[in-house]
């Protein structure tokens, strides 16, 4: 259509009675402008602005123009509220244009968009009216079709797997004590035959069988208790640690573990008065003076203090000294090691065959084993029957079902919300949400989630509000048809083309958004050839293309 550059003025029409029809309707065309021009949609909804110009000494004062925009398109037709202008003389509230100046007048409407306007006509009708007489003036065609690329936005909301949690190999650790007596790092006999010191070395011997489980080092950690100086149970501590070591490792030999004589497989260590473990043991104690004596040493701000202190208490508390003490004053063995989980194929394995013999992470770790769709679900079947109060198995489930049964996917995604609302169950409601076109509720799930998926959906949601410039933000880090489809609308078409290249999708959608931007930035024949292909992957939108007014200029 014909681009108007002047404001309207429809001044001819003012002088109504005075020049005629064709008149007024020929200056018309010089005196108005429609912005957008075509129509466009946007946030769902075609609105516009018509601007104009009454020329001086041109509305006649005794009449009256009422102008009621109307889109017309086939089946049917949207009018917009009438507006009126006066002349000077005339009887009413409506605005005046004074003949002599004459007087600038704007006109915006707005109205929901319907599939139909597509191809549509704007027209203003105009009725004349002076003392008496009422006249049709007919109308004026002020803009030609709506350019709706807004409306090709996708559904493609994502939904929110929730974690396996799975981790194959278990890093872990056994220990057992050495204890000495006061101010010595002797290791006396009966301890290398105390029950917990002869079940350790069992278990490292017992390790050897295991193939499963892997010794990976030995700590040795010396303490002493704190009623000493401290330097002189800094090194009592270390000696501690270094007396036990000598016999761990001769066990250790024997029992050929494996990797044992690298440099890095023992640690010494010592760590001095155990202060923590005196004041832990002190609490569980059954002394009646406990909180009595905490708050005495917690008085001393001293070190030295602190162990003269407990010097003193020690002789006149005898459970401190016999039973409290004593136990401070030992070594710790601990021996590292990893037990190794399942391999991938023994868990898939198992997963269909027997399934009760693998926990809920194991499970979850399963189905991202396999690629087939039926086996997924068949493992998170056994997810949810094996484990029903685990969220997770109903999720994924409903996620794998999503593509093919929206409806029994619900019914798991809300099973799933029901067990715990969480980021990733608050964004799958929200999906169903936004598939029921409930976009306001999607839209608080969205927000109260803080997975990448959600920022994605409130992305595509954005798309749908007009709000390009926020849905390009929230679905840049996306190659998708809707994120290049945001940045069209946002007016970059350029990075558009760049993010459609990056998906690397040959279907009919991204080349018929190829051929938008190609044609938005001028380049024609790029446009042409990207709409042949369109042509040989889809015919409905090849039918589109014929009357999307993106293609005008092609």
């Amino acid at each position: 259509m014909k681009k108007r550059n002047a404001t309207i003025a429809l001044a001819a029409a003012a002088a109504l009675f005075t020049v005629g029809c064709n008149s007024w309707k020929d200056m018309a065309q010089d005196y108005y402008s429609v912005n957008p021009d075509p129509l466009v949609v946007k946030g769902g909804k075609v609105s516009y602005d018509i601007n104009g110009q009454f020329p001086a000494q041109v509305f006649n004062r005794k009449a009256a123009l009422e102008l009621t925009p109307n889109l017309v398109y086939e089946g049917g037709n949207t009018a917009f509220p009438s507006v009126t202008f006066q002349g000077e003389k005339y009887p009413g509230n409506n605005t005046v244009i004074p003949y002599a100046e004459g007087k600038s007048v704007s006109y915006s409407a707005s109205t929901d968009y319907k599939p139909e306007m597509a191809k549509s006509e704007l027209w203003v009708n105009i009725v004349g009216k002076k003392g008496n007489k009422v006249k049709d003036l007919g109308g004026i065609l002020v803009a030609n079709g709506v350019i709706a690329t807004e409306t090709l936005v996708q559904n493609d909301y994502m939904t929110a797997l929730a974690p396996t949690n799975f981790v194959r190999d278990t890093e872990t650790s056994q220990s057992a004590l050495i204890h000495f007596l006061v101010n010595s790092s002797y290791v006396r006999p009966a301890q290398l035959k105390n029950a917990g010191y002869l079940a350790l070395l069992e278990f490292v011997k017992q390790s050897v069988n295991d193939t499963n489980l892997v010794i990976t080092s030995i700590d040795l950690i010396g303490h002493a208790s704190p009623e000493g100086e401290a330097t002189l149970n800094e090194n009592l501590s270390i000696d501690r640690a270094k007396a036990v070591d000598t016999y761990v490792k001769k066990e250790v030999k024997k029992a050929k573990i494996a990797g044992a004589d690298a440099a890095d497989f023992y640690t010494q260590k010592g760590e001095g008065a155990d202060w923590d473990g005196f004041f832990d043991l002190l609490a569980n104690s059954n002394l009646s003076d406990k909180e009595m004596i905490k708050r005495t040493l917690d008085g001393e701000p001293l070190l030295s203090s602190k162990e003269k202190t407990l010097k003193s208490l020690e002789s006149t508390y005898t459970e401190i000294r016999d039973e409290i003490l004593p136990e401070l004053r030992r070594t710790e063995i601990k021996v590292n090691y990893t037990i190794l989980g399942k391999t991938d194929a023994q868990i898939l394995a198992l997963a269909k065959n027997d399934p009760s013999k693998l926990t809920a992470n194991e499970l979850m770790h399963a189905a991202t084993l396999t690629e087939d769709a039926a086996e997924q679900l068949a493992i998170y079947k056994s997810m949810v029957s094996l484990y029903p109060n685990d969220y997770r198995g109903y999720n994924n489930e409903a996620a794998v079902l999503w593509a093919t049964d929206k409806a029994a996917a619900k019914v798991l995604f809300e099973k799933a919300y029901n067990i715990e609302a969480n980021a990733i169950t608050k964004n799958n409601m929200g999906v169903v949400k936004a598939n029921e076109n409930a976009d306001g509720a999607a839209l608080e799930l969205f927000k109260m989630s803080d997975t990448p998926e959600a920022v994605y959906n409130q992305g595509v949601l954005a798309i749908k509000a007009g709000e390009y410039a926020q849905a390009v933000q929230m679905t840049k880090d996306y190659n998708t048809f809707n994120a290049a489809l945001a940045q069209l609308l946002n007016g970059d078409a350029q990075a558009a083309l760049k993010t459609i290249k990056a998906a690397n999708c040959d279907c009919a959608a991204m080349n018929y958004l190829a051929a938008v931007a190609y044609a938005r930035l001028g380049q024609n024949d790029q446009a042409k050839a990207a709409l042949a292909k369109v042509a040989q992957q889809d015919a409905a939108m090849a039918a589109k293309a014929e009357t999307d007014l993106e293609f005008r200029n092609l």
